[in-house]
């Protein structure tokens, strides 16, 4: 597992320096948080945060696209944007989760 963490960084750090993306770290540190003591799981964890940022980088440039000429309109597109994010985040957390049953404690 730390050589292939340690590969990871040193993989994203040259392609982020190659082209000069900035803010490298995030990069770097995005390793840190996907890679997980299997290769499975650490395979849909990278597969998932690609898809969440590719959707959350997507959907941001949709509403800057509809509210450029609206500043009436950024902030509540923002704080719905934010409350449809922290709403989802809760609902898919608590939708995996498996309460006992009533019957059960009978």
């Amino acid at each position: 597992m730390t050589l292939r963490l340690v590969l990871g960084v040193v993989v994203v750090t040259i392609i982020s320096m190659t082209l000069q993306t900035p803010l490298t770290w995030i990069s770097a540190y995005m390793v840190f948080f996907v890679t997980k003591e299997n290769r499975v799981i650490t395979t849909l964890t990278g597969i998932g945060l690609f898809l969440g940022a590719t959707i959350g980088i997507a959907t941001s440039l949709l509403f800057y696209r509809y509210t450029f000429d609206y500043p009436e309109l950024r902030i509540p597109v923002m704080a719905a944007s934010v409350f449809a994010g922290m709403f989802s985040r809760g609902h898919w957390r608590l939708a995996h989760w498996r309460l006992p049953s009533v019957t059960r404690w009978r």
